[in-house]
């Protein structure tokens, strides 16, 4: 290896301590933590996850993606589900291969309560 590589040091080191770099990594750190919990604080929702579909306090359906409520429900090539305008997806509403009405998957999650 040659020797101005070796004889090489980082620029920040003259400028700074290394105490005073330590602080600031861990600074760093800590706003980063800050941050994640506050992330997750904040995306915290009151809908729950049942049989592929999330249910909102009032058992209305929600998008298993975008989370925006859904209205259509019917037969589609894959079988009875929900369809979101916003994804253009079809979300079926099963559980454990069992298939769900809206008003039956209502009569259970009204029971959950």
């Amino acid at each position: 290896m040659p020797d101005f590589i070796i004889k090489m040091k980082p620029m920040i080191v003259d400028y700074f301590s290394k105490e005073s770099l330590l602080v600031f990594i861990m600074m760093l750190l800590l706003l980063v933590f800050i941050l994640l919990v506050l992330v997750y604080v904040l995306r915290k929702t009151d809908m729950v996850l049942k049989y592929g579909i999330f249910w909102d306090k009032n058992n209305n359906p929600h998008c298993p993606s975008c989370k925006i409520p859904l209205n259509i429900y019917g037969e589609y090539t894959i079988g009875n589900g929900f369809y979101c305008e916003s994804c253009k997806a079809v979300y079926p509403m099963a559980d454990r291969g069992f298939e769900f009405s809206v008003s039956k998957a209502r009569k259970i999650m009204n029971k959950m309560k």
